[in-house]
């Protein structure tokens, strides 16, 4: 359907629809459940990449942002190649999303960017150095960033994953006083379980149990 589109609307001649299509096929690659994944997410950002031709940030701001945004969660994804700088090209891209939406005018949007910047880096950091207290922080700082948005009354389920997630990154924080941190990790699991519970989440629930039982007992043995 997107391919036949494209034939009518070309960039010469209808350079708006010819980027709307790209990135409607771009989006269609990137949620593809079949076929090669890495295959879709390299057509997905060949789609993003071409739609930026028209979508600049100068003439279409949020259409460059929802792109950048979207760019950055393929690459994300991308495990093939050269994964550590796939997740580097992430950030870049949701950097660049940020550019755009700023806390006040898009709140929202910008949680959510906050918060795939600190998967992101959570990601980053398991992959490349296991305990690079760099991508520790910047993960904490996201998360952290996203939750004066989100919260348990108008996006439960948001707020409990991002609290779990929040809780995984400080158990992972070793600098600083470790106590401290653990602490910190524990009363996340806390609210993450509450939330998780009140939703039916059992198997989100039952994660963070685990999460929360293995910091409880490191608190109590101070390495």
């Amino acid at each position: 359907c997107f391919q036949s589109a494209l034939q009518v609307f070309s960039y010469e001649h209808f350079p708006f629809e010819w980027a709307k299509t790209q990135n409607m096929l771009g989006l269609t690659y990137l949620d593809l459940p079949e076929g090669d994944l890495q295959y879709n997410l390299r057509q997905a950002i060949t789609y993003f990449e071409a739609a930026l031709r028209v979508y600049t940030r100068e003439a279409f701001s949020l259409g460059w942002a929802a792109l950048q945004n979207n760019m950055g969660n393929a690459y994300c994804n991308l495990t093939s190649d050269d994964p550590a700088q796939n997740l580097l090209k992430a950030i870049d891209c949701y950097e660049a999303t940020l550019q755009v939406y700023n806390r006040k005018a898009f709140p929202f949007d910008w949680a959510r960017t906050q918060n795939s910047l600190g998967g992101t880096y959570t990601a980053l950091m398991t992959l490349e150095h296991p305990n690079n207290q760099l991508y520790v922080t910047k993960a904490i700082s996201c998360y952290r960033a996203a939750l004066l948005v989100y919260n348990c009354e108008n996006t439960p389920q948001e707020w409990a994953m991002i609290q779990n997630n929040l809780g995984n990154a400080y158990t992972s924080l070793l600098e600083g006083d470790r106590q401290e941190h653990l602490e910190r990790a524990i009363s996340c699991y806390e609210a993450a379980l509450s939330a998780f519970l009140s939703l039916h989440m059992e198997e989100q629930a039952q994660n963070t149990r685990k999460n929360l039982a293995k910091t409880q007992a490191d608190i109590q043995v101070p390495g």
